[in-house]
């Protein structure tokens, strides 16, 4: 069982201090999610998920809050694919059990130690047009936010409030309510207004189009309507007349 508690000097000065390091229970009672941040990225027709817990442990005393089965279950897509689940506690991550319940459930055998629990999910879906991701846990969710990517990837709520600070490049970031356990919020997708294909060169000039009945289009250069030679002879000819007229003079 992964395990990585700190108390500070001062705090063990006076008084006796007895941990329960090995000691469980399966009561989620004194536990809730402090912080959740959903990252999702679209790519062609991919959406990636990402889901980073912040799972709080405030069991007293002290005891680590696990069950074999499911220690705490999230909202989650039904066909979501490549689920991986991490959890961290220390300074390596231990992949979990991670498994699809039902409809729009995942459940998750990790064991909460006290005080803050790093949890990572990740998972794929095909992109469709209006799909919805749902939000939700058994535990109480204190605080979360959305990250889409590309900026123009709609997530679309009830009582999402939009932060308007580009704090991360590519992303849009929206804030969601504090959520109760057993409470469930559906977000929405949509592809909203961007450039696609390639970009237009103004600086490049369409080719002539071709003559209706087939053949190439005249390439004679001309300069204001006449044909260069023309230009040419008639500036000769002046310059011939104007060293003629100072001759005489």
């Amino acid at each position: 069982m992964p395990y990585w508690w700190t108390r500070r000097g001062h705090q063990l000065l006076g008084v006796t201090t007895t941990l329960h390091v090995f000691d469980t229970t399966s009561s989620r009672a004194s536990v809730n999610i402090k912080g959740m941040n959903l990252v999702i990225r679209r790519q062609g027709e991919l959406l990636n998920l990402e889901y980073l817990l912040q799972v709080e442990n405030l069991t007293s005393p002290q005891k680590t809050v696990s069950d074999r089965v499911a220690t705490f279950e999230m909202d989650f897509p039904a066909n979501a694919n490549n689920i991986d689940a991490t959890y961290r506690r220390g300074p390596d991550p231990s992949p979990i059990p991670a498994e699809t319940r039902g409809t729009n459930r995942l459940s998750l055998a990790v064991p909460l130690t006290p005080g803050m629990n790093q949890i990572h999910v990740k998972a794929t879906l095909t992109w469709q047009e209006g799909m919805q991701i749902p939000v939700g846990s058994n535990l109480d969710i204190a605080s979360w936010s959305i990250l889409a990517s590309p900026d123009w990837l709609e997530v679309r709520a009830l009582d999402l409030e939009s932060t308007g600070a580009g704090d991360v490049p590519g992303f849009s970031r929206q804030t969601g309510p504090p959520l109760d356990a057993g409470q469930h919020f559906p977000l929405q997708l949509f592809s909203g207004e961007h450039v696609t294909g390639e970009v237009e060169d103004v600086f490049t000039k369409e080719p002539p189009a071709a003559a209706a009945d087939g053949e190439a289009p005249a390439t004679e250069e001309k300069s204001g309507g006449l044909p260069l030679p023309l230009v040419f002879g008639g500036l000769l000819i002046i310059i011939v007349i104007v060293a003629v007229v100072r001759r005489r003079q």
